[in-house]
């Protein structure tokens, strides 16, 4: 007879002292505050990539729904635009603008 290592259930696999508990809302806000910055394992500060720079723009700032330098505010794609262009994780570097405004703003920065 041949020696079959048992497996788990899908279902059943955990603590059998914690299955089925599940955690309320209120610690998972809690956790999600102790996990965040630089807090986590994961962070990198500044030396983050594009998207996670963005991702991170995306969670504290919230979408660009306006543009700062010619006042629209109608049914048009909008992006933060770095000031400084050092991207960097400063939340105070970051106005929201238009398309056409961002490719001015860019164009004159580099022409230089």
């Amino acid at each position: 007879m041949e020696n079959k290592t048992k497996r788990k259930r899908p279902d059943m696999i955990g603590n059998k002292n914690t299955l089925g508990l599940k955690h309320t809302e209120e610690w998972k806000e809690e956790a999600k505050k102790r996990m965040t910055g630089s807090k986590n394992h994961l962070w990198k500060g500044n030396k983050v990539g594009y998207v996670g720079l963005h991702h991170w723009l995306y969670r504290w700032l919230g979408k660009a729904n306006h543009c700062e330098v010619c006042g629209k505010n109608d049914k048009r794609m909008y992006h933060w635009c770095n000031i400084d262009h050092q991207y960097r994780r400063v939340l105070d570097d970051y106005i929201p603008m238009c398309v056409p405004c961002h490719r001015k703003y860019d164009y004159s920065k580099f022409k230089k």
